[in-house]
């Protein structure tokens, strides 16, 4: 097994409990109630450390993962 298939193997470990049924504690906010909130509540979170809102971060997020994964296809690197 090589690195990459060890580090998502593990990481996939720890993001779900053994069952795999729900997620780990460990993944849910303990500074938002994320459970309890709308997606529209969600993406008005203000994000200091980022000083952006949910929403833009997680749309700019989208877009420069659709980028990479643009630049792997044709062949660039990163």
């Amino acid at each position: 097994m090589n690195d990459i298939q060890r580090w998502i193997r593990q990481y996939d470990r720890l993001r779900t409990n053994h069952d795999g049924s729900r997620a780990n504690e460990l993944w849910h906010s303990t500074k938002y109630d994320l459970e309890n909130m709308s997606w529209n509540e969600i993406r008005g979170i203000y994000i200091p450390e980022l000083e952006m809102y949910f929403g833009p971060v997680c749309e700019t997020l989208r877009k420069s993962w659709y980028a990479y994964k643009m630049l792997g296809k044709k062949g660039g690197s990163s």
